[in-house]
């Protein structure tokens, strides 16, 4: 849960044009998927994500993400409310140094880089639209979509918006009809048993390599592309 404070803490603040400006804190935790975004809005104050509901922002993406029913953090490249400072990469560079560390802390499977100042940050890429879609860091996959406030400045970002982010929902959503179809068809046979197979036993750091699927007579086992065996 994010907490408001007054002062900035940063050594490389001195500069920076944001160096007066309130910042928002938060604390990081183990997650899923983790969502970057450029920096916090003044709504973001009294919320309980870095992505207020109240906002106009919040709503879209949250309605983006309803779907997706996995633990997400979200964090931002620059902890500082900008107001109305553009954010340029002067600007956002020495807090982006920040980056490698939350993901060596939160250990996600999934980065979503929520738009070009996150994408440029992260990944060191430049220009949001060709650059949409999957890319790698450091052997974790990252998603590049538009920010949500796209929708917000043009007729048709609403469409352009939930198109970039869908290749996040559909990530986890892989091998889940081939499962449910298996679950289901067992179930009318009575009694089934689930068997989840890991890398590890840390529900963090492992990955699932298959589910089995039982009713004690017949086994099915699905390995983690989604492909019976």
């Amino acid at each position: 849960m994010p907490f408001f404070m007054e002062k900035t803490l940063n050594n490389h603040c001195e500069k920076c044009p944001l160096r007066d400006n309130p910042v928002i804190t938060y604390q990081l935790s183990f997650a899923t998927v983790l969502f970057i975004i450029d920096s916090p809005n003044i709504e973001d104050k009294t919320a309980d994500n870095l992505l207020s509901p109240d906002s106009q922002r919040g709503q879209i993406f949250y309605e983006s993400i309803k779907n997706l029913t996995i633990d997400y953090i979200i964090v931002p490249v620059v902890d500082c409310i900008p107001y109305n400072i553009r954010l340029t990469k002067p600007v956002y560079k020495h807090c982006a140094q920040n980056l490698p560390d939350m993901v060596v802390k939160v250990k996600p499977k999934l980065i979503v880089c929520l738009g070009e100042i996150a994408a440029s940050a992260l990944l060191e890429v430049r220009g949001i639209i060709k650059h949409l879609g999957l890319h790698d860091y450091k052997g974790i996959p990252a998603i590049v979509t538009l920010r949500p406030e796209y929708p917000l400045h043009l007729e048709k970002g609403l469409a352009a918006y939930n198109q970039s982010i869908l290749p996040v929902i559909r990530y986890f959503q892989k091998f889940k009809p081939i499962v449910y179809e298996a679950v289901k068809d067992f179930s009318l046979q009575g009694l089934t048993a689930l068997d989840i197979e890991t890398t590890g036993l840390n529900p963090h750091t492992g990955n699932i390599k298959s589910v089995a699927v039982s009713n004690g007579k017949a086994t099915e086992i699905i390995d983690y592309t989604g492909e019976k065996e």
